[in-house]
């Protein structure tokens, strides 16, 4: 065989060598491609997950220090001394009833006898009648040894019910005798009259009593906010004076008051509001004159948004007007509240199984047969962060109509194609 003719036999091999070499990676990368294809898919499916949807309550709330700010009216001591609420707090009072009385801190002592046995030493002296003075002594020692007697004769028997009977009327007694004289002798006229001014003026002190002068509920609560945190003033607040706002223990009446200190808080019960800082994302979620919830202390009720404004410390507040009276409004000025701009009663699904297809928002729901079928959501009534809230409307029957009871949804559907199988 010529040089020529192997040389080109050896080429041809080459050649088919190399096509050979060309199918077989073909072949290989398409083995690849496909293999790569299935584990792909297969693990879309097997990285799916779905919540079930159900009935429940979602909200949309936030959390604020809010301020109560209402009109009052303090009661002042007329003068020294203690007192006391004629009334309980958060009693209903109307104008001109005695709403605060003051405590007689000595009990033993009879004002009012007292003060009628010294008239009698004045109508007595002004007779000149001493022998008058002497029988009055006479019968006052008579009856004071007949009850002293009578006392021992009560212990003895052993009836001690009696003894406290007796004692008030042996100390009344001698307080009389007292009055004729003081210390065995004479008092004059003058002496007489400034004994009996003495009585009268702490007479006076111990029994006085505070009327108002306005109608509403009566309370203790005070904490010297009442002109500031008054309605009238509520457009000159700011954020910054909202926020040094503090609870106070209110009037302690177990100690002595001086004269012009408070010893009452009226407040008017029909109109009240909460005020606290806003931000443009709370008026967003506020429409205007319609009612939001308010929970305080577990207790929930109605506002609405009067109005808010830019203080002078650049911050927003907003003042919510409330007519519900059946919230202690008058027992603090300063309370930790949610707001609640939305409440839903209905559906409840993730929030993370939301997305968007053209322009729609909806979710992806597997039916059945373990298809994606897209559902349009076209009102969300409450979103938290975690859940929204749609309307239940149980005659959606199927999952053409839209989203129902028990519906399976698909979380982070990001990749998921309507008619897609995903399991």
């Amino acid at each position: 065989m010529s040089k020529e003719k192997k040389r080109k036999k050896k080429k041809s091999f080459l050649k088919q060598y190399k096509w050979d070499y060309i199918f077989l990676a073909i072949f290989i990368l398409s083995a690849v491609v496909y293999y790569a294809d299935s584990v792909i898919k297969a693990s879309r499916m097997k990285q799916i997950y779905t919540s079930i949807v159900d009935f429940g309550v979602v909200e949309s709330s936030t959390t604020k220090q809010m301020v109560i700010i209402r009109n009052d009216k303090v009661l002042v001591a007329p003068s020294d001394g203690y007192y006391e609420l004629s009334y309980p707090e958060g009693e209903r009072v109307k104008t001109g009833l005695p709403v605060v009385r003051s405590k007689n801190q000595n009990a033993s002592e009879n004002y009012t006898k007292l003060i009628e046995l010294i008239d009698s030493r004045i109508a007595l002296l002004g007779s000149e009648s001493r022998t008058l003075q002497d029988n009055e002594v006479e019968k006052i020692n008579n009856r004071l040894e007949y009850l002293y007697r009578s006392a021992q004769g009560r212990i003895e028997n052993d009836e001690i019910e009696y003894i406290e009977i007796i004692k008030k009327e042996l100390i009344s007694l001698n307080d009389r005798k007292r009055y004729f004289f003081s210390d065995g002798s004479a008092v004059s006229k003058e002496e007489l009259l400034k004994q009996k001014q003495q009585l009268l003026t702490e007479f006076d002190s111990k029994n006085t009593v505070v009327i108002s002068d306005m109608n509403g509920l009566i309370s203790s609560y005070y904490d010297g906010h009442e002109k500031e945190l008054n309605i009238l003033n509520i457009r000159n607040l700011t954020v910054s004076q909202l926020e040094q706002i503090k609870n106070v223990s209110g009037i302690d009446y177990s100690t002595e008051k001086k004269k012009g200190d408070p010893v009452a808080v009226i407040s008017e019960n029909y109109r009240w509001y909460l005020a606290c800082e806003v931000t443009e994302e709370d008026i967003d979620n506020i429409a205007s004159e319609r009612p939001i919830f308010i929970e305080i202390e577990d207790k929930r009720f109605r506002a609405y948004l009067e109005d808010f404004y830019k203080g002078t410390d650049g911050k927003f507040v907003g003042y919510f007007r409330v007519e519900d009276d059946k919230f202690n409004f008058f027992e603090k000025r300063k309370f930790t509240a949610k707001l609640i701009f939305q409440s839903s009663n209905g559906l409840v699904l993730p929030n993370s199984a939301l997305t968007d297809i053209d322009g729609k928002s909806g979710v992806f729901v597997v039916d059945m047969t373990g298809i994606a079928r897209f559902v349009e959501i076209k009102d969300i009534v409450a979103e938290d962060d975690k859940n929204i809230g749609v309307e239940y409307d149980a005659s959606v029957q199927n999952i053409n109509q839209g989203l129902r009871l028990y519906d399976e949804v698909i979380i982070n559907p990001s990749g998921i194609v309507e008619g897609q199988r995903v399991r």
